[in-house]
């Protein structure tokens, strides 16, 4: 997946300031599109302390293989409410805990989540958006 972001105002001074603020990058995978150099400003390799311009163009290539090696997939029915190449978004029902714990090593969201992107061949690793109560129910999204 590649996300581009046109420089439009003075809201951002950095190459990183916009991968964070904008695209809501953690520092996690920051290190790892620096590492695959996969950053770009105008369609060159970018450092990320490089201040950016109006009309400059920031370019992240997240299209990488990559999997959570941590989550057992284990089948479980998902109510899928959007799916697109950027995000997956369930209805988390209640009493079920988003992220893997001691206490639920293979009953919890991801654990499904992991066994769907197996089961369509997606090799990319969970990232919940958004963290959960296990007693919630409410959409959730992963990217």
């Amino acid at each position: 997946m590649k996300l581009e972001y046109k420089i439009k105002s003075t809201k951002y001074r950095t190459v990183k300031e916009v991968l964070k603020c904008h695209f809501h990058i953690s520092d996690r995978l920051l290190l790892k599109l620096k590492r695959e150099q996969k950053i770009f400003l105008n369609k060159k390799n970018a450092f990320l302390h490089t201040e950016v311009q109006h009309n400059d163009t920031v370019y992240v290539d997240i299209s990488f293989k990559e999997k959570s090696q941590n989550i057992v997939p284990i089948p479980m029915n998902l109510e899928i409410v959007f799916e697109d190449e950027t995000m997956l978004i369930i209805n988390k029902p209640a009493n079920i805990p988003v992220h893997p714990s001691m206490a639920h090593f293979t009953d919890s969201l991801s654990n499904g989540v992991q066994n769907y992107f197996e089961q369509n061949h997606i090799f990319t690793k969970i990232r919940p958006v958004n963290r959960l109560d296990k007693n919630t129910t409410r959409n959730c999204y992963f990217c």
